[in-house]
């Protein structure tokens, strides 16, 4: 017997189930727009496709809001939230934990800069979290290796991407890797059409087959510039 039965009977389930839809439609909201400024601020830099940073005649990043929905309907497609969920909290803790490192680097780097909103607790609950966070992440790698991991290597395929991106005198070597690129997105489309791998496995690599497909087409759009 749930709780959600005990407090209130037969329709608990779904009282609850609308609740939870309401609150994912909310935080949903304010994924979706966000995400989409930061294709848009990303095309601006010159680091992502140049019709990211347009916007329509409502003031909206309506190209990179259809990038984004394309990327969602692929992760959409493995019917497993829970795997997705642990691949993802992964990296993005990786990112929260970074993002309070950086609280530290700066009051070193920058002792003298203006702070109108103060870290609440400093030093010892930023440290809590930092301890916390790295906690999380080397639970998930021993317990679910299987869904850190490709989440990972995800993330760590941009650092070359971006190097290879803002400089303009890598032409040559820019032009090889969009040859790569596409070649490894062949290679994932046939191993994942050949059945070679089944589950959730099969899901990351048309996800990696889409993500190398969309870097060796920025590449080529960049080398024709």
């Amino acid at each position: 017997l749930s709780a959600s039965d005990a407090i209130f009977g037969s329709a608990g389930t779904i009282l609850i189930a609308l609740l939870i839809m309401i609150s994912t439609f909310g935080c949903n909201n304010g994924l979706i727009l966000a995400g989409a400024r930061v294709y848009y601020t990303m095309a601006k830099d010159q680091l992502f496709f140049k019709n990211a940073g347009t916007l329509n005649e409502n003031a909206v990043p309506e190209w990179a809001l259809w990038i984004q929905c394309a990327m969602a309907c692929a992760l959409c497609l493995s019917g497993k939230y829970g795997d997705l969920l642990d691949m993802v909290s992964f990296v993005v803790v990786i990112f929260y934990v970074l993002t309070i490192a950086g609280i530290f680097i700066l009051r070193v780097k920058q002792p003298h800069a203006e702070r109108p909103y103060k870290a609440f607790g400093y030093p010892f609950l930023p440290i809590i979290y930092i301890i916390m966070g790295l906690s999380f992440c080397i639970l998930l790698i021993i317990y679910k290796p299987q869904f850190t991991w490709p989440g990972l290597t995800i993330t760590l395929i941009g650092i070359p991407l971006y190097y290879f991106a803002v400089g303009d005198k890598n032409k040559i070597i820019q032009n090889k890797l969009q040859y790569i690129f596409y070649s490894l997105s062949a290679i994932l489309a046939l191993s994942n059409l050949g059945g070679i791998i089944q589950g959730f496995g099969s899901l990351l690599l048309w996800i990696l087959m889409i993500i190398f497909f969309l870097i060796g087409l920025f590449l080529s759009k960049k080398n024709k510039k």
